[in-house]
């Protein structure tokens, strides 16, 4: 059932898509680097957004996301990639704005994101999710007699959220 849910909205959403560009090859490739593009430009907003003071750095990020053949080539196939990589900094950018405003809408943001990943490899969404979930932990209670756990706690959860997959994946 899940599978085709997902098939029939990629179909749609693709099919709504291509009728704007049509469906040759120039077409596709089009809608698949436009798709690519934003999602990079995702990522570059939120490293932005997470690391205001670091220009520098911020240079040599777009430098990298943009003019790099690998990465700027790659996700424009007529695959999965380029909506990998859209929905991979769109993850970015909510994680970035949730940690810096908890908001309802960022929250939104975020399980968009993560959904839209697992949709499309639900292995790489599990990742995403403990990714999230160890951030998450770094960024909370940063200060205080507590914070001494906190590196436990992180490798408690990581530990147990390998076990449960692995022991998941073995049914």
């Amino acid at each position: 059932v899940w599978g085709g849910i997902t098939g029939w909205l990629f179909s749609f959403v693709l099919g709504s898509l291509y009728l704007l560009t049509g469906s040759g090859y120039v077409g596709k490739f089009c809608v698949s680097t436009l798709v690519a593009f934003v999602g990079s430009y995702l990522f570059l907003t939120a490293f932005r957004s997470a690391f205001p003071e670091l220009t520098s750095s911020q240079r040599l990020l777009a430098l990298g996301l943009f003019f790099l053949p690998s990465f700027a080539y790659w996700p424009s196939a007529l695959g999965k990639e380029s909506w990998m990589t859209f929905f991979l900094g769109w993850t970015t950018y909510a994680f970035s704005r949730l940690v810096n405003h908890f908001s309802v809408g960022n929250v939104v943001m975020l399980l968009v994101g993560v959904a839209g990943t697992t949709v499309i490899r639900p292995p790489v969404g599990v990742i995403v999710v403990v990714a999230g979930g160890v951030g998450l932990l770094m960024v909370v209670g940063r200060r205080g007699p507590a914070a001494i756990l906190r590196p436990v706690l992180v490798t408690g959860v990581v530990a147990v959220v390998v076990l449960a997959s692995v022991r998941l994946s073995s049914f």
